[in-house]
This record gives structure tokens, sequence and C-alpha cells, in this order.
């Protein structure tokens, strides 16, 4: 008698578990059909394929990823992201992306990564869940609208590597007028130096003094270019931030890569 009491309950659990289940799908789609899209004001996004989009997120082994993102109208943007601390250089990535409510799903070959809009200001990184951090540590996965450089301040002597043994890298940058820059470089090693001048103007849209190369020499072609991250200064070479070795010089060739840190008035 037990037995066919327990056999019985188990084909009653048998119909009631598809209902169940029935049920709860039919819920979801009822849940996903009520969902109400969210839509960008066209200001909002205005803004956002205007600007350029700045913090520092985590990183595992240094002190934070310096990331500036630039999106574009066409769906394209570009981001440079520089590891704080570490004995590395800029570098700069290119990728697409496309909208789903107020996420920016980006592709960086095949690389993807989300970044959720908060306002025409403010971005923030968030999961493939497209959840955001919560907490305290909220605010360190945060993009804010990059401030314009302060270019009166930008003039000054910049230096890469310890002035203290034989080879080191030193430009000097210097206002002759307003949005016009003259630069001296130069290139100390053990057996020779090599000095440089250029004269460019500013791109305020890119935060950048563009030098043609036809300045430092009347045959060279191409743009020699500084860009600003937070404590730094460094060159590309029109948009290619590893830049080959230059023969400026007929005794050594100058390699323009590296983190070049601007002396307070006391150190020069």
């Amino acid at each position: 008698m037990k037995k066919k009491k327990v056999m019985k309950m188990n084909y009653r659990n048998l119909f009631v578990a598809p209902f169940v289940v029935l049920l709860g799908l039919t819920s979801c789609k009822k849940n996903d059909e009520n969902k109400v899209p969210i839509e960008i004001q066209p200001e909002v996004l205005n803004a956002l394929f205007n600007n350029k989009y700045q913090g520092v997120l985590p990183c595992g082994d240094c002190s934070g990823i310096e990331t500036i993102i630039a999106l574009r109208a066409d769906s394209t943007l570009s981001k440079l992201v520089f590891y704080k601390d570490k004995d590395s250089y800029p570098k700069n990535f290119d990728g697409t992306w496309k909208l789903k409510d107020s996420v920016f799903e980006v592709n960086f070959n095949g690389d993807k990564e989300f970044y959720k809009i908060k306002s025409d200001s403010l971005i923030a990184r968030v999961g493939s869940d497209l959840k955001e951090v919560k907490g305290k540590l909220a605010e360190d996965y945060l993009l804010a609208l990059k401030q314009p450089l302060k270019w009166d301040e930008v003039a000054g002597t910049y230096i890469s590597g310890d002035t203290l043994s034989e080879s080191y890298k030193k430009f000097e940058l210097q206002e002759v007028k307003k949005n016009d820059f003259r630069l001296m470089y130069t290139s100390i090693t053990a057996s020779d130096t090599c000095t440089f001048k250029a004269r460019g103007i500013i791109d305020k849209m890119a935060d950048e003094i563009i030098f043609p190369m036809k300045t430092i020499e009347k045959d060279l072609e191409g743009d020699l270019k500084i860009y600003f991250t937070e404590d730094f200064a460094h060159f590309k070479l029109n948009d290619l931030v590893d830049i080959p070795a230059q023969q400026f010089c007929d005794s050594i060739s100058i390699n323009l890569n590296g983190n070049f840190k601007q002396q307070s008035k006391s150190e020069q």
C-alpha cells in the first residue's frame, strides 16, 4: 500500500513541473514585452560624440590604467590606455560601437567592452552583464568628460630618463605666441648628443601640439605630435604611437618613444 501511494505522488509531480516551467516562461516573456526601451536624447549623444572621456581604471599589477575614449558619430571610436607606474608607453586602439538602450557595446578586433551612459559628462565601464559596479569601488569605473588642457601651463622642460646617467632625453616647449610653440629636443648618449628644433601649433580638439616634420628638415614629410596623459607628455609620428628611430643627426638615431615628465620651475 505504501508503494502505490509513493507512485501516485511522483505522477502528480510530473504533471505539475511542466506547468510551473511554462508559467515561468510566460511570466518572463511578459516582463520582456513590458520593458520600456531607454531613449537617449540627441543632445546627450551629440555631447558624447564631440568630446573625450577620461578616467583611471583598476589595474591588478599597477596603480591604475589611464584610459581616454573618443566616441564618434560614425560608429567608430578610439581608446588610449596607459599603465601607470610601469615601464611602458601609451597604446592606442581603434574600434567600432553599437548602442543598445544606454550601453555602448564596443568591439576592438573581437575584444568586447561595455560602457553605460550616465549623463552627457559621464560614462561607466560595466561588465558583459551590463551591470554597474556598486559600493566603494563604483567611482573607479567612471570616465568623466575630459577637460581641455591649460595651454599656458604646458610650456617648460620635460625629461625622460635619469639626468645623472649617461643617456637620457629631454625637450623644451616655448610658447612663442598664442597657439604657437617652439620645440627643442635633445637626445644625450654616452658617445654623442643630438638636438633638433621644430615649430608647431595647437590642435585643441585633439589636445595635441602638431609639428610639421618639414620644420625640422625641409625634405621630411608628415607630422610629429606631442600629446599628454595625466602626468606625462609623449610623442607620436602622424598617428603612430610606437615611433621607429629617426635619423635627425648624422651621428646617432633618435628614439622619440618615452614618458616625459614636466619639470617644476625649481628643477629647471
